[in-house]
């Protein structure tokens, strides 16, 4: 070495100073890629030991499957943690509990306030009437009976359910008893056809005389005694209401049944294409993953990436179910969301793999697998713990389905990250082990003989896109500004989207699309859209007596109110105190006997189911609870129903604070009350801790925004876009609203840190890390998109949404961080990792930092001669700073800079440790 090459090579040892967090990051990558690399050396040393201690592992962790829950109970399910309504409705249902169950029909057509069209309207309900169950039950046997007849609201009793009376009806007759009568005949109860007809046309003078939708409702049996035989029964009119009649247009029905039934059967039901859409990805991870070769292609490991999904799965509702989680209908996307993810940590790792250097490449095998996990640990950590942060937030929301399902998934992320870094890492110790032995990739019994790879098996066209393609073309100036243009010009487009996304659930858009029960709802909505949903107002401990005047103002003031249609309210003290004037008592005690002795009278029966008392032989000595019905008007929007519900609160407990409104719909009411708000909660949360766990890992804070950028404008263009797709805000697009930060970390991630882990010039960096990282995150969107595009034809809510969102989320996820991130980072990117200056011996160690600021820097080359001091632990001439090549006449050059190509000659990338051309 002469003496001007000696002087610089000293004074490269003098280390440079770098300011306190440029040492922070330096320290958190050394130590993790320490830690990688020898976790990798350990595991290609006994890959069967790894593999083996993983399975049982799993198999322990899946013993809490033993506790697996499953509800489909919309209660369970929607109503938000903590919601007063829960224990309004536990206080209602036990204080007048109620088994009933109704079962619904609607008719259509042009008329059907005809003879003909009420002749067939009859034939459906004789078929009701004498349908027989399979264990023999009939209508009889299951319906509430009002005397010796079953309850039935239909237009029927207009004529007491009687077919020859029905049979000799005139046009006229017709009419008149639909805008006359307004007593039920048969039950004695007050009758309003309107809600019983759809779509009503009136003459001049206020007379129905026409419509074109009637519906009929029966009330069966509930009680846990004959409950199954009520069910039964229910599917033989199911089946009715779906043959319809002939002189019918169309026929709908729903019954109690309904939801669970079609509801389950919509997602089982496209469980073929998530099969097939499991399929397809499969077979492109083996096509990727390995060559077109008989030794280099890599079946088995693919199937191996895919076992650890499996096995992530098996974790995840192992855990989940350990610590409480109930599976819900939501969860069928799980096994999808793993799969995704765990074939995008596959392609990073054997990206890494295949971006080795040919030196490395000729390492032993753990030797080989440590530098493997070293380069791609840092990146799989940095994705997966992003992704088990974003659920963890999510799983603090109050909503239980978006709980329970965050559970899963964090737990099941958590899995298949050590999955992914060990039991995936040791499979391919043990692959690696097979292509050396050059065995068979399909029958690794059979080994080849002088086995050469044939030459298109060598060329990988996806690298090569990047590589000769879309980086140089990023790299052009044009390019980048219309890159920062158009980024600019969808984030703004989207951001009007998103602020005129509406937030909107409804639990009928879980039915399949093609099923009866959403056709039902469908036709309820055309013909019978104002029906508002029907309440309840609940009283408890209450003096009655002292607060007379306050009950009669609660039923002036709920009559009244513009959120419920007037003369809906059935108030028991109204009735009462019109009946009996309330002047014959004088205290509380008098006053409990009256209204007991009054709601004993035969004709008061239906006010005694209103009215729940204390009483010893006859004799009344408290009023426990009373209710008073009421009907919300239909509402708009989901906003409107909140606004209602709230309204209608605030006036009952104004008057009356022992007071609350309750119904049924209301529980939907809640969910839609609060999933905004915790969408957005959860959504600031996740992004705050995606956030610092980036800026931990990454350890560079320019980086870290800039992927936090890519971030932000993935999640509000999906936002935007689903504003414009039709889509509105519940619970299916909060999950997946939250899988989309941790999907949008990983497109942005993984290149961020792969532009810190190279030496070079911004462009440079750029192109290298476009060669290196583009293919492994192509190729893991890729497959997603892939997985999921068989749902494009799916008839579940929940898979539809699935697509539609994760489409975009893939699309906008790639287009920023495969384009527009790398042509940021190629303008302002930071300097590289202190580390990307470093290597380490096989022991771990650190190799000594002068010897390769030697080559980095420059310095003589000696024609013939060797480097003339052989390094400890140095094997490979690459791997000590100094490089070799042939010069024209056969003999060897050694340099300690980068020797000078021939033209023709087109150098490899290198993984991270790019050096920068020298001009000549």
């Amino acid at each position: 070495m002469n003496s001007g090459s000696r002087e610089q090579l000293s004074r490269s040892k003098t280390p440079k100073k770098h300011g306190i967090l440029k040492r922070i990051s330096n320290a958190i990558i050394e130590t993790l890629e320490k830690g990688f690399y020898k976790l990798g050396l350990n595991i290609g040393k006994r890959p069967w030991i790894v593999m083996l201690c993983c399975t049982i592992a799993c198999g322990l962790v899946g013993i809490g499957f033993l506790r697996f829950n499953e509800t489909t109970d919309p209660d369970k399910l929607w109503i938000p943690i903590g919601a007063d309504i829960i224990n309004q409705r536990k206080w209602a249902t036990a204080q007048f509990p109620s088994t009933l169950r109704v079962a619904t029909i609607i008719v259509t057509g042009s008329n059907l306030l005809t003879k003909t069209s009420l002749q067939a309207v009859y034939s459906m309900y004789e078929a009701a009437l004498n349908a027989t169950s399979a264990n023999g039950f009939k209508l009889a046997d299951v319906c509430l009976k009002i005397g010796p007849n079953c309850r039935v609201s239909s237009l029927l009793d207009l004529w007491s359910f009687d077919k020859a009376t029905i049979d000799g009806l005139s046009q006229q007759d017709i009419l008149d008893a639909v805008n006359t009568i307004k007593v039920s005949p048969v039950f004695g109860n007050s009758l309003d056809v309107t809600t019983l007809l759809g779509v009503r046309t009136e003459n001049g003078s206020g007379h129905i005389t026409g419509a074109q939708a009637l519906t009929s409702t029966w009330f069966l049996l509930g009680d846990d005694n004959i409950k199954e035989n009520t069910m039964d029964w229910e599917l033989q009119l199911i089946e009715i209401g779906k043959n319809g009649h002939a002189g019918l247009s169309e026929s709908f029905v729903f019954t109690a049944r309904s939801f669970s039934d079609e509801g389950g059967s919509a997602i089982q039901g496209d469980a073929t294409l998530l099969s097939a859409g499991y399929i397809i990805l499969i077979i492109f991870v083996i096509a990727v993953l390995g060559r077109f070769n008989m030794v280099e292609q890599r079946i088995g490991l693919a199937l191996a990436g895919i076992l650890c999904v499996g096995l992530s799965i098996l974790v995840s509702f192992g855990m989940a179910s350990m610590v409480g989680a109930e599976y819900g209908p939501l969860h069928s996307i799980l096994p999808f969301l793993l799969l995704g993810i765990g074939v995008d940590d596959m392609f990073v790792i054997i990206g890494a793999l295949n971006n080795l250097t040919p030196d490395e490449r000729e390492m032993e095998i753990p030797e080989k697998v440590g530098r493997i996990l070293r380069h791609a640990g840092v990146s799989v950590t940095v994705t997966s713990l992003t992704d088990i942060v974003a659920f963890a937030i999510g799983a603090s929301t109050i909503l239980p389905a978006l709980r329970s399902f965050c559970i899963f998934a964090a737990f099941g992320i958590l899995g298949l990250y050590i999955m992914q870094t060990v039991f995936f890492t040791a499979c391919l110790a043990v692959d690696l082990q097979r292509v050396s032995g050059m065995r068979d990739a399909c029958c690794c019994c059979y080994k080849h003989k002088n086995w050469q790879p044939n030459k298109c098996s060598q060329t990988e066209l996806i690298p090569l896109f990047f590589k000769k393609v879309q980086g140089p073309f990023l790299s052009k100036l044009p390019v980048k500004i219309i890159v920062l243009i158009l980024t600019l010009g969808i984030f703004a487009a989207n951001v009007y989207g998103l602020i005129n996304l509406k937030q909107d659930f409804d639990s009928s858009w879980f039915l399949p699309s093609d099923g009866y029960a959403f056709k039902f709802f469908e036709a309820q909505d055309k013909y019978f859209p104002d029906d508002g949903a029907d309440g309840y107002i609940y009283c408890s401990n209450l003096n009655y007596y002292d607060n007379r005047a306050k009950l009669s103002q609660l039923y002036d003031s709920v009559s009244a109110h513009p959120y419920t249609y007037n003369g809906t309210v059935d108030s028991w003290y109204e009735a009462y105190r019109v009946a009996t004037g309330v002047g014959v008592v004088t205290d509380e005690a008098s006053f409990i006997q009256s209204v007991f002795d009054w709601a004993h009278l035969p004709a008061n029966s239906r006010v005694l189911r209103d009215i729940k008392f204390t009483n010893a032989s006859g004799t009344a000595t408290d009023i426990v609870a009373t209710r008073m019905a009421f009907q919300h008007v239909g509402f708009p929007d989901s906003q409107s129903e909140v606004k209602a519900m709230d309204t209608i609160r605030e006036v009952i407990s104004s008057i009356l604070p022992s007071c609350f409104p309750y119904s049924r719909r209301y529980q939907g009411w809640e969910t839609n009350k609060v999933i905004q708000l915790e969408l957005y909660r959860n959504l600031g949360l996740a992004f705050a801790c995606v956030f610092v766990v980036t800026l931990i890992l990454i350890a560079n804070f320019l980086t870290s925004v800039l992927v936090f950028t890519c971030v932000t404008f993935t999640l509000v263009n999906v936002g935007g876009c689903m504003y414009f797709w039709g889509l509105t805000i519940d619970t299916v697009t909060s999950i997946i609203l939250i899988l989309a930060i941790g999907l949008a970390v990983d497109y942005s991630a993984h290149i961020g840190h792969q532009f810190m882990t190279i030496r070079g010039n911004r462009q440079e960096r750029m192109l290298e890390t476009l060669a290196e990282m583009g293919p492994p995150v192509f190729n893991g969107g890729f497959s997603t998109f892939l997985a999921f595009i068989l749902l494009v034809g799916s008839n579940s809510y929940v898979f539809t949404t699935f697509f539609k969102v994760f489409l975009l989320v893939v699309c906008f996820g790639l287009f920023h961080g495969l384009i527009y991130l790398p042509v940021i980072l190629s303008w302002i990117g930071p300097s590289p990792y202190l580390s990307a200056d470093h290597d380490y011996h096989s022991n771990g160690t650190e190799v000594d930092p002068a010897v390769k600021s030697g080559y980095a820097n420059g310095g003589a080359a000696t024609i013939g001669s060797p480097p003339p001091e052989p390094l400890p632990d140095y094997d490979k001439p690459a791997m000590n700073g100094f490089s070799r090549r042939m010069t024209p006449n056969g003999t060897s050059l050694y340099t300690t800079t980068p020797p000078i190509p021939p033209p023709d000659y087109t150098p490899p990338m290198s993984t991270r440790k790019s050096i920068p051309r020298v001009s000549t």
